[in-house]
């Protein structure tokens, strides 16, 4: 059985294509160390954001249907999240060793992540910090190699869409969550995320189709 091969891809015509389990006869991923773009220092901490998208996953699962007796609008929109067990329980676990997460300093970000150490980019710093040092565009879009990702492969044999690198609006990139505001899921169903484009949009919560770039604080004066 032949391995799949991810850069000998045949677009056809498609600007995007989400993989499906039929293109993948069979595969395996290396494990490589995460690649971590540096978006701020502060008194020796380093806030730092995933290079490329590392995964896809529901941000929540909400189902809107009537009787559906499992929605909560009084749960926590971080705490009771998908993605922030994902990243908490399972990602910590298999991307660090145990002296590199104490390494990691926690951040509450307002009081939305309490002591987590790993989170997502909020829609306060990408627009109050993160914006503000990038140059102005006439075009809405915060297209910069800092806010828009590409997938890793795994990522797209995961189900995250990918563009297919030769549309100017596609190149190559895919969306990824941005840090939902607020403190209770209320009744929303929609969150918000960057696009390959680098414009802020909103998708539904269940997509199964928007990637993950974690981020987390560093102690740099850490052994």
């Amino acid at each position: 059985t032949n391995s799949f091969n991810m850069d000998s891809f045949d677009w056809g015509g498609a600007r995007w294509y989400v993989l499906d389990i039929a293109d993948l006869e069979y595969h395996y991923f290396k494990y490589e160390p995460v690649q971590w773009r540096v978006v701020s220092v502060d008194n020796n901490v380093a806030m730092v954001m995933s290079d490329k998208i590392l995964d896809r996953t529901q941000y929540y699962y909400i189902n809107f249907f009537y009787g559906n007796e499992e929605f909560d609008e009084n749960a926590s929109a971080w705490g009771d999240s998908i993605i922030r067990n994902f990243l908490n329980e399972d990602f910590i676990k298999e991307a660090f060793t145990d002296d590199e997460v104490k390494s990691i300093v926690t951040a509450d970000n307002s009081g939305i992540t309490g002591n987590d150490k790993i989170y997502l980019l909020t829609q306060q710093y990408l627009k109050d910090e993160l914006l503000e040092k990038l140059p102005p565009m006439d075009y809405p879009t915060y297209g910069s190699s800092i806010v828009c990702a590409e997938p890793s492969d795994y990522a797209w044999a995961m189900g995250c869409v990918k563009g297919n690198g030769k549309d100017p609006l596609c190149l190559g990139n895919s969306e990824w969550w941005i840090m939902l505001d607020g403190e209770k899921i209320g009744m929303r169903a929609n969150g918000p995320y960057i696009n390959p484009a680098g414009i802020l949009h909103y998708t539904n919560l269940a997509s199964l189709y928007t990637g993950v770039r974690p981020v987390m604080c560093v102690d740099l004066t850490s052994d």
